[in-house]
């Protein structure tokens, strides 16, 4: 830390920013913290640095405040400040960086619901524009059969052996009837035959 504090007290936070800006330009200081009274009406200034660099800071934001019209309540330099000074200040300083850090943690926050309400802006605005209808799909071409109202047996693949039955070879028995006729016919003729000698012999026996 610098050696020295430098203090101004103005009426107003635009002083307070012009006079500050004067100071840093002016020489070698740093800002250690501000303190806002009054609802802004009252703010005060605390830099360090050698105690020639806030001398001359201080002599700067008398000017500007003179130049520039600002009101300038009081103004200060110490030298060697005390440890409890030093407190006081290190104490300002926190205060000052706890409500920098609330604010940066405030400001994330609102660009997180900034986002969110973009997003739902966007896809309600999706959601409420109309839908293009799909085309109607034509029905497929039933077969004539089908549209002529005819029916027609189908059959699997599988099931066309059971189908198409082949004709039953005869049996045996159904073979042999149609020859029943033939063997009593020739039995017939052998018996015909048979007869004929006899009666044959019997004539020449008449005949003698």
């Amino acid at each position: 830390m610098g050696t020295s504090y430098g203090l101004i007290e103005v009426s107003g936070v635009v002083a307070a920013i012009d006079s500050l800006d004067a100071m840093c330009k002016a020489s070698d200081v740093t800002l250690v913290t501000w303190e806002r009274k009054l609802g802004g009406r009252l703010v005060t200034i605390i830099v360090e640095g050698g105690v020639s660099d806030v001398k001359a800071a201080v002599e700067a934001a008398q000017h500007i405040c003179e130049e520039n019209k600002h009101i300038l309540a009081a103004h200060g330099i110490i030298a060697a400040p005390s440890e409890e000074i030093r407190k006081m200040v290190a104490l300002s300083a926190r205060r000052l960086q706890r409500k920098k850090e609330q604010e940066a943690v405030a400001e994330a926050q609102r660009k997180k619901e900034q986002e969110a309400a973009a997003v739902a802006e966007a896809k309600a605005a999706a959601e409420a524009q109309p839908q293009p209808e799909a085309p109607a799909e034509e029905p497929a071409a039933q077969p004539e059969a089908e549209a002529s109202g005819e029916t027609f047996p189908t059959a699997s693949a599988g099931t066309e052996e059971s189908v198409e039955e082949k004709p039953e070879a005869p049996s045996e028995e159904t073979a042999a009837q149609p020859e029943a006729p033939e063997t009593a016919q020739q039995e017939s003729g052998e018996d015909d035959g048979a007869k004929q000698p006899d009666s044959q012999g019997k004539k020449n026996r008449r005949k003698k």
